[in-house]
């Protein structure tokens, strides 16, 4: 008797809006490279693929700290949790207490856990417009409503207090603020900071400032930071690019409150990092041992990186048929695309890997505010970066449909 046809079971439907397109447009450059094609990939933002590597300390420690292999404390460490305290409070003057920050494997396990503590189905939450995809997809992966306000080029990719006030109803549940962002290099100013901060507190929203570029601003030190403002705060923050460990999974979430006003938010976070058990023993010994405010990998790092997008302006102000805000920070471009024959941003990427072999990701997977563009990386060294230029470019010329 033969068996039964095979069923088909489906995935959960929440997971439809769960896209990564980041990483999703690997797979048509792994099959190119499959076929012996060499691919020059400024789709990702990962310093060390490239030609920078962890500060010597931090290296030094973690290779001390190779041995220890037992579980850590859910919330991270005692003494990593005092290090990054005492780093926030000299590098950025926050004051955070060690037993408001909890350690997670990166900012992006911080990010889930975060909405998962916060969003009820139904909640909205205002992202910013071009924002990291993960804030649109983990939102909707909780049954809330992510609602871009936007931003444009002709403003430096800066948003208007105005248009974010526009968008709050009574669904209402949180500000999110990236900055520097990612993927526009923009870095908001203080005034904007405090009139979205104010917004906030006059609305009874949830601030959340994600300052994990905070460091990689092209002129000063820092970037100014919502959680400076007066008022509760949620800091998302890590060491992945700052610190150049993308790979080592280090991020945290840092409540910033005098009364207890984010205490039940942050027991549910809690309560997400108890049932994963914890994140790295190790690596959270090496950065408590090794992290320091101005470590001195950083002025030279900040350097590079300004050159690069120096280099990347300059190669798109070359033609016509590409279009540049220039970034003010953090480890991309947002390149417009205004002659653009097809229907859409992600044909335009993915034509342009096919025919020249450089792989970039399609603006509209960043939200509405950046379609119409490509993100790349500002990482490759300027010789990588010309050459990825010089086929971007010509590609752009080829297929450029005129009005």
């Amino acid at each position: 008797m033969s068996p039964p046809p095979a069923k088909r079971f489906p995935a959960a439907t929440r997971l439809r809006h769960m896209e990564a397109p980041i990483r999703d447009v690997l797979g048509p450059a792994r099959e190119l490279e499959r076929q012996g094609h060499k691919v020059l990939k400024l789709n990702i933002g990962d310093p060390d693929a490239y030609d920078f590597e962890p500060p010597a300390p931090l290296a030094h420690a973690l290779a001390e700290a190779s041995k220890l292999g037992r579980y850590a404390d859910s919330e991270g460490q005692p003494d990593v949790r005092q290090a990054i305290a005492k780093y926030e409070k000299e590098m950025r003057g926050l004051d955070l207490k060690p037993e408001d920050i909890i350690f997670t494997a990166g900012v992006s396990e911080a990010l889930s856990f975060l909405f998962g503590a916060l969003l009820e189905p139904g909640d909205e939450i205002l992202v910013p417009g071009p924002a990291y995809p993960q804030y649109l997809g983990v939102t909707s992966f909780y049954g809330a409503v992510p609602v871009e306000y936007p931003s444009r080029p002709e403003d430096g990719w800066i948003p208007r207090i105005e248009e974010i006030a526009a968008r709050v109803t009574p669904r209402t549940k949180a500000i999110a603020v990236i900055s520097p962002n990612n993927p526009t290099g923009a870095v908001y100013p203080k005034p904007i900071l405090k009139a979205i901060a104010k917004l906030a507190h006059e609305r009874g929203l949830v601030l959340i400032a994600d300052d994990i570029y905070s460091e990689l601003v092209f002129e000063g030190d820092v970037a100014p930071s919502l959680a400076q403002e007066p008022g509760p705060c949620v800091v998302l923050n890590g060491f992945s690019k700052n610190w150049l460990v993308p790979g080592w999974r280090a991020g945290y979430v840092a409540f910033k409150h005098d009364n207890g006003e984010l205490a039940d938010i942050k027991e549910g976070v809690l309560k997400q990092a108890r049932s994963r058990l914890s994140a790295s023993y190790p690596i959270q010994i090496a950065l408590a041992r090794a992290l320091q405010a101005h470590a001195p990998h950083v002025p030279d790092l900040r350097r590079r990186l300004r050159q690069r997008a120096e280099i990347v302006a300059k190669r798109v102000a070359e033609t016509e048929n590409l279009t540049l805000a220039p970034p003010s920070g953090a480890f991309y471009a947002l390149v417009g695309v205004p002659h653009n024959p097809w229907p859409t941003d992600k044909e335009w990427v993915l034509n342009l890997l096919q025919e020249e072999k450089v792989l970039v990701v399609h603006g509209s997977g960043f939200g509405q505010s950046a379609a119409g563009h490509f993100r790349t990386v500002i990482l490759p060294p300027p010789e990588t970066l010309n050459e990825a230029f010089d086929r971007i470019i010509r590609f752009a010329n080829k297929t450029a449909k005129k009005a």
